[in-house]
């Protein structure tokens, strides 16, 4: 809290840098950035969250002050109010642009500002699109590609939401667009195209896809969205039962419905040679869940998802983010190392009848010339008899600086660990496919079954196997930065993967560290089947392998809170804090060990 005469030099302060950036004084009566009001007289008490507000809005307002001409947009002319607020809030992410090149400054405060929106309006909290209007989105979507500022953390959950329908309608016109930034005329034309062709007019004023699941979740039986169970609007305590009732046997993935996760039997992957688990959770544990079909999931490495020449830029981009890292990264990494290596020296068995001679017991000779000569030998170290697996999430809502970060840190962790004799395996997920693809379709043609199950093409991604040195595989962390790559994300389905392929490890400790934003989501799936499926699914695969399995889960978060879904868990606000609370975590699970 400020007091009346510091908020006075504050605003001040906003005001005057307000004109400065935008040349000029704001007209009476002239709106801001994206419909908010300016900047008007201030209370006699500032909060810090009414600060963040007060810069961030004024300098939205400076920048379209200095980069906007009205009246080269003719926004009245479009039809609807949500076709003229998603036109504004794509131009205001234009000006935007303009600004952040030549005041990062600026950037950084609507970010803030931009954040404090989303939390006041509760967008964070968002499960659904009808609860984010698309405005909303395409202003945090829009600043994303052309200014290249990611979203701030809680515009997550709402970016997550809308991120296909932009990728599929928005981001190829933008991308487009992105030539003519100063060029505002022309930036103009081909905006009132792009917002025309999203059919945003008339009545209902909203994209198609969302009046599509708006009307699926309202009634059931409308030919043209996508149908949604009867068991997909019971409760979540009815929706068991129901799912039970479904029709079984449909397709090949839907086999082994009462598997035990331990012994399920391993199928060939379609397009790689990597066996993978079956995905069916252990009995009592969600039965309910299956695949449509498994005919289109990918297992594959990472080098094979893109040619060699790419690749090497792509290392060589990550490389230049890394020689920015924080040092205390660096720091901590070289502390877990000699912290491992000390403890590995000091593992020793003695007094054995052969290996290497004791100096420590030579004195027992001299005291005693009939005791024999004493030997010792370097035994398996706790800490070389383990692997680490580390499973990202690849989806399109860690797209840019978290999958970034994660690929850094797992690059620090891999050559840590490596260094002490620690086999580490780096593992992705995603989809390959926006919407389900072939999955889907293949749903459509046998007839839209009720609650089919998942309906998505997964593609699971090795980085760097096991037993991989890390020389060998280090290139291949660069594809986390391949614009195209993230899509959606079947956690649960990804874990199980993961899981299986650390109890095929001979090492006797075994570890799973699990870097995730959020829940589950795939559009297709979600549907046309409960709105908690996947989740319900992540959770229930979650407390089988904390119950029962030798594995030892831990579970980071970005953004979003992963506490609770795994009992051992940590959740970070920004992703640049991954890499210092990976090694941190792991050096505590090693500390543990003593």
């Amino acid at each position: 809290m400020h007091g009346t005469g510091t908020t006075a030099v504050f605003v001040q302060a906003v005001d005057s840098t307000m004109r400065a950036i935008a040349g000029r004084a704001p007209a009476a009566g002239n709106p801001s950035a994206a419909g908010d009001t300016p900047p008007g007289p201030p209370p006699s008490l500032l909060t810090m969250a009414e600060i963040v507000r007060l810069r961030g809005r004024a300098d939205a307002q400076a920048l379209r002050l200095r980069y906007h001409e009205a009246r080269l947009h003719a926004v009245d002319e479009l039809e609807g109010k949500h076709a003229r607020a998603a036109y504004e809030a794509i131009e205001q992410a234009r000006v935007e642009a303009l600004g952040q090149r030549r005041m990062p400054g600026v950037d950084a405060n609507i970010t803030a500002m931009i954040d404090q929106h989303c939390r006041d309006r509760k967008f964070d909290r968002a499960t659904r699109r009808e609860q984010v209007p698309l405005a909303e989105a395409l202003r945090v979507l829009a600043r994303e590609r052309l200014c290249g500022s990611p979203p701030p953390p809680a515009a997550q959950a709402m970016v997550e939401l809308w991120r296909p329908f932009f990728d599929t309608r928005v981001a190829p016109r933008l991308d487009a667009l992105r030539a003519h930034l100063r060029e505002e005329r022309s930036f103009a034309a081909g905006l009132r195209e792009l917002i025309g062709a999203l059919d945003l007019g008339g009545p209902g004023s909203e994209p198609r896809e969302q009046r599509k699941l708006a009307r699926c979740e309202a009634a059931a039986g409308e030919e043209e969205a996508p149908q949604q169970p009867r068991a997909g609007r019971l409760a979540a305590s009815d929706a068991q039962p129901a799912l039970r009732q479904a029709t079984p046997g449909r397709c090949e993935g839907e086999r082994a419905a009462a598997a035990d996760l331990a012994g399920a039997p391993e199928r060939a992957d379609a397009d790689a040679g990597d066996p993978v688990p079956d995905s069916t959770p252990p009995r009592g544990q969600g039965a309910s869940y299956r695949a449509y079909t498994t005919a289109f999931d990918q297992t594959v490495g990472a080098e094979e998802l893109c040619d060699a020449s790419e690749l090497h830029r792509l290392r060589a981009r990550l490389d230049r983010e890394l020689a920015r890292l924080p040092e205390l990264v660096g720091r901590l990494a070289s502390r877990l190392q000699r912290r491992l290596q000390a403890r590995q020296m000091r593992d020793w068995a003695f007094d054995l009848e052969e290996g290497l001679l004791d100096p420590g017991r030579l004195e027992r000779i001299v005291v005693s010339p009939d005791h024999g000569l004493s030997f010792r030998m370097e035994k398996a170290s706790a800490f070389r008899d383990t692997v680490v697996g580390l499973l990202i999430d690849n989806s399109s809502s860690m797209r840019g600086r978290p999958l970034a970060v994660a690929a850094m840190s797992a690059d620090i962790l891999a050559r840590t660990l490596e260094r002490c004799g620690i086999q580490v395996e780096i593992l992705g997920f995603t989809t390959r496919t926006w919407k389900g693809g072939r999955a889907r379709e293949q749903w459509e043609r046998d007839g839209r079954a009720s609650a089919p199950g998942r309906l998505a093409e997964l593609r699971h991604i090795i980085y760097k196997a096991a037993d991989t040195p890390w020389r060998r595989a280090r290139k291949n962390l660069g594809l986390m930065l391949r614009d195209g790559l993230p899509k959606e994300n079947i956690d649960g389905e990804a874990l199980l993967w993961a899981h299986r392929r650390l109890l095929a490890r001979p090492e006797a400790r075994r570890i799973l560290v699990v870097v995730s934003d959020g829940a589950p989501a795939d559009n297709a799936t979600l549907s046309a089947n409960p709105g908690d499926y996947l989740e319900r699914h992540l959770h229930e695969v979650i407390a089988w392998i904390e119950q029962r399995s030798p594995v030892e889960l831990l579970a980071i978060g970005i953004g979003h809170d992963v506490t609770r879904h795994y009992r051992r868990a940590l959740t970070l606000r920004d992703a640049d804090e991954l890499g210092a609370a990976l090694l941190e975590q792991l050096s505590r699970l090693f500390d543990e060990r003593v």
